[in-house]
Formats: C-alpha cells, structure tokens, sequence
C-alpha cells in the first residue's frame, strides 16, 4: 500500500513536472530563451515561484527540460507531416523543408543562449545526464529517419551534422542564401538517396 502512495506521487510530480516544462516551452517559444521568467512560468503554471524550484533547481533546468518536449514536438509533427505510403524523395524533401524552416526561423540569440547552456552544464554531473539522455533519445530517432534515406548510420550522422552546422554557422552571423538552402540540401540527399 505504501509503495503504490509512492508511485501515485512520483507519478504526479512527473505530470507536473511535464506541465511545467510545456508551460515554460510556451513561454520560450512566444519570448526568446532569455527573455522568459521563472515568475511568468510559475505564474502560467498556477505554482508559488518556490514550488516552481522544488522541480526545477535552475532556469537551465527547465530549459534543458523544455527542450526535451521541444524534440518530443517535433517527432509527432514530423510523424504526421509525412504519411507511411509517401515515397523516400518525397519524404526526403519534407524533412529538408522542414529543417529549413526551423534553421531560418530559430532566433541566433537563443541558439546561442541553448549552447551556453550546454557548455555551463558540463560541470553539474546531474544536468549532463539529462542532457546526455536528452541528445542520445533525439539524436537516435534521428538517425532512424535518416535510415530510411541512406545508406548507414555514419552518413546519417555526417547529415545531421551538416544540418546542425547550418544552424550553428547561422547562429554566429555567417550568410548564406537561404532560398539556396533547400535546392542544395535536396542535391546533396539526392545525390546519397541515387
């Protein structure tokens, strides 16, 4: 009996703590990475600024937390972008355009705000867990997309990596012509898909 009083807890504090982190991706979402508040989040929340900390130690906790729910968004909406029944170019192209989207919108600050994230959390031993089991769970449903398109794991990886250097590169101010973005993508998938 008192382990399932436990497990009714642990299970409610892990519901909240999921209602929390949407709120604050909301948040994130409508403000910018620097611009939200613990406040506003807690106020949106219906918690005490207090409570808010007894789930989250930091902001960069709940950023981190946030994020995770962020990746989990984007796998739905990339499941329901594109049919089981569509060809692998066309897939291929969904998931360009999709990219493409998201690097030309995604501010550069919080870009770079989500990187002095990481880089201030390599030394909370806790925070690089979640962050390791966070990367570790994108990074392999990535994969397993990419799967589809190519030939191995390593040139998934080398494509991600492209992608996510796209994003990096734009991040600290380097120009490219974004309407080549998709053109030049779609090439370089179509040239590893033939």
């Amino acid at each position: 009996m008192v382990s399932d009083t436990k497990n009714k807890k642990l299970i409610y504090k892990e519901k909240r703590r999921k209602e929390i982190a949407e709120n604050a991706l909301d948040l994130i979402l409508s403000k910018g990475l620097s611009n939200f508040t613990m406040d506003e989040v807690a106020k949106e929340t219906g918690v005490s600024k207090g409570t808010l900390y007894l789930y989250f130690d930091s902001k960069d906790s709940l950023i981190i937390t946030a994020f995770g729910i962020l990746v989990e968004r984007l796998k739905n909406y990339i499941g329901k972008l594109i049919p089981k029944e569509t060809s692998k170019e066309e897939k291929a192209k969904a998931i360009i355009k999709l990219y493409s989207k998201i690097i030309k919108e995604f501010p550069s600050d919080d870009l770079l705000r989500l990187f002095e994230i990481l880089i201030n959390s390599i030394h909370n031993k806790k925070r690089i867990k979640e962050l390791v089991e966070l990367f570790h769970e994108y990074y392999s449903q990535l994969f397993e997309l990419w799967s589809e398109f190519v030939p191995n794991k390593t040139i998934a990886i080398i494509l991600q990596a492209m992608i996510d250097g796209i994003g990096i590169y734009k991040s600290v101010g380097v120009d490219f012509e974004e309407g080549e973005l998709c053109p030049s993508l779609e090439f370089i998938i179509g040239k590893i898909i033939s």
